[in-house]
């Protein structure tokens, strides 16, 4: 890994695991929704933490990026959400945003309401500014050294970053060594 590059190399044309390679057919689209809904319970407590931020904001038409979105499971889910008019999916790696067509399709998603762009957490490359900025299952991807240039990048993507609940970190995990050495006994197996 080259801390130079702004994005591991693991990430870079990677082979995604099949719970996430997700093509047009049902089976693909069931094993995400097993991985999300069963084994791991992401999508419910997702919704829940979504829900809440939803219930502190009055207004509509709220444009929303969801930075290290992955495939995008979690930008259909907002995405179909009545008050949300936009989702910006920014995602750096070229597979997983290459997914999100489908994603879209399958979660039946209406034509529009998600637009996936190349970014990382020190580049947005953003063209418009957002009333919320969501990192589900996304930060701990973030080097250290690169944390507070994510959230000042996070702060001037924010049309009112005063106020109002304007960041969501859901899902995510510390990476601890106990974790990296289960992830790396994983690899193994």
């Amino acid at each position: 890994m080259d801390k130079n590059n702004l994005l591991a190399d693991r990430y870079i044309d990677e082979v995604l695991a099949d719970h996430y390679d997700v093509d047009e057919s049902l089976e693909s689209y069931n094993l995400l929704l097993n991985h999300i809904e069963n084994k791991t319970n992401f999508k419910f407590y997702f919704k829940k933490a979504f829900n809440q931020l939803i219930d502190d904001r009055d207004e509509n038409d709220l444009v929303i990026l969801d930075v290290g979105g992955g495939i995008g499971w979690t930008s259909a889910l907002m995405a179909k959400h009545p008050r949300v008019k936009k989702v910006i999916l920014l995602e750096p790696s070229t597979s997983r945003r290459s997914i999100n067509k489908h994603i879209l399709k399958h979660f039946k998603v209406p034509e529009g309401k998600v637009e996936a762009i190349n970014g990382t957490f020190q580049d947005f490359n953003l063209s418009e500014k957002v009333d919320v900025v969501v990192l589900s299952a996304a930060i701990h991807h973030c080097f250290d050294e690169f944390i507070p240039l994510l959230f000042k990048n996070i702060e001037r993507s924010l049309i009112d970053p005063i106020g109002k609940s304007r960041i969501l970190i859901a899902n995510d995990h510390v990476v601890t060594p106990l974790w990296t050495l289960k992830r790396f006994l994983g690899y193994i197996k």
